[in-house]
């Protein structure tokens, strides 16, 4: 506890992006996560927060909530400044390792009502829309060890960040474009059908 007092003091004093520099060795403990990064990796702020549990590094607040037990989470990447990502960007990446049972996992500081992509090492990529607060979350249960990723996915269609009507509505439009062409080609075949027969 006195480690971490120490070291929430003297990273309260940084200003500078790159301030201060974590290694391998150190573990910020949070409720029932340990974070730790897997490389040298610096921050300009750094917050272990224990009521409610998360950590707050640069401009993200991580909030990795197991239902049982703990969970391990090493750090492989987090850019410096989420709010300023362009599609594309990679905005986090780390493993976690656990057991057994579902795990949270709640990104917030980053863009407000903005489309970004996640996955895992055994999925392919899931859209996530964040909230109003800038915040993003998703869950997991098959465990061992699994990386994860997040990056900026942008707009998907005009405004800054897409919204989610406007993103929902051209996704819909796209399947009921679809689904219309479908009925509309299947009507012409049965119809086709139907003046074979009468012929």
């Amino acid at each position: 506890m006195i480690l971490f007092f120490c070291l929430f003091l003297s990273f309260q004093t940084c200003s500078q992006a790159g301030d201060v520099i974590i290694g391998t060795g150190v573990i910020f403990k949070s409720g029932n996560v340990n974070f730790t990064t897997n490389h040298l990796m610096p921050f300009s702020y750094i917050n272990v927060v224990t009521a409610p549990h998360y950590l707050w590094m640069n401009d993200t607040r991580i909030c990795i909530t197991p239902i049982s037990s703990y969970v391990n989470v090493e750090l492989s990447y987090l850019i410096p400044h989420p709010l300023v990502s362009v599609s594309g960007d990679k905005i986090l990446g780390f493993n976690a390792s656990k057991t057994v049972g579902r795990v949270w996992f709640n990104f917030t500081g980053l863009k407000t009502n903005y489309w970004y992509r996640w996955r895992n090492d055994t999925s392919p990529f899931n859209l996530i829309y964040s909230n109003a607060s800038g915040g993003i979350n998703f869950s997991f249960v098959s465990w061992s060890t699994h990386g994860f990723v997040v990056y900026d996915l942008g707009a998907l269609s005009g405004g800054s960040g897409g919204g989610p009507v406007g993103s929902s509505n051209r996704i819909t439009s796209f399947f009921l474009v679809g689904l219309i062409a479908g009925v509309l080609v299947g009507g012409l075949i049965l119809n086709h059908k139907r003046k074979k027969e009468k012929s």
